[in-house]
């Protein structure tokens, strides 16, 4: 691979990664990460700037293309109504321009932003990779506690900055019988439900971990599976606070 295209890769990667961020794709997880780490000095915080500076640059840049395009486009029916000849000179297109645009800046700059792009690219690779939380608040919860029927406020926790995740132990009901594993799914909107990781289990509790990112202000529920796909006992219910 040419080191002009090798740029050109990592130019677009690092793109990519702060568009993902700008237009909200990003996870939580990812957005909180991004914000910590890759807008943690000011270097990177100027390539952020400089990133949405050159997407105003390409916007213009095709504006001005469509007005030319637009301008040709009246010249020749003008030239048609009036049965004359003209030639319209066309303007640079979009790519001569960004090609300009690229070509006029120094070695030390696009040595700069090659560097940066290098970091982009790490920054999205260390993403991708599952760390594990390092700091936590606990918390432990009785199926069927706080649910409406069981007319008893379910317990609250907060979440102290800093905060990577929360350890949730569930109580398993007296008198379920021990299994193999268990599965856990958290209950969101609409019906819908994630996978909450298993951190490990025994004959009384299965302990469970949550992201902070996973976990807004108000009321969550769990469900409890063992191994065979049976429910066991009744919502896990807990508010953050």
């Amino acid at each position: 691979m040419t080191e002009g295209a090798f740029l050109e890769e990592l130019t677009l990667a690092e793109g990519e990664l702060i568009d993902d961020y700008v237009a909200g794709r990003l996870s939580p997880d990812e957005r909180t990460a991004f914000e910590r780490h890759f807008l943690s000095t000011e270097e990177r915080r100027e390539q952020l700037r400089f990133t949405r500076a050159v997407g105003r640059y390409a916007s213009a840049a095709a504006a001005s293309a469509k007005a030319g395009e637009t301008a040709s486009e009246r010249e020749t029916a003008t030239t048609t109504s009036t049965t004359t000849t003209s030639t319209t000179t066309a303007g640079p297109t979009l790519g001569e321009r960004l090609r300009a645009f690229w070509g006029g800046r120094s070695a030390a700059w696009r040595a700069g932003l090659a560097f940066a792009a290098v970091a982009a690219v790490a920054f999205a690779v260390w993403l991708a990779v599952p760390r594990a939380p390092r700091t936590f608040a606990t918390l432990t919860l009785v199926a069927g506690a706080g649910e409406r029927a069981a007319g008893v406020e379910p317990p609250g926790v907060r979440l102290p900055p800093g905060t990577d995740a929360l350890r949730v132990t569930l109580t398993l009901p007296a008198g379920t019988p021990p299994a193999a594993s268990y599965r856990v799914e958290m209950m969101k909107d609409k019906g819908r439900t994630e996978e909450v990781e298993v951190a490990g289990h025994d004959a009384r509790a299965v302990t469970v971990v949550i992201p902070e990112g996973r976990l807004a202000r108000g009321r969550h529920a769990l469900r409890l599976f063992d191994g065979a796909g049976r429910r066991v006992g009744d919502s896990y219910v807990f508010d953050v606070e």
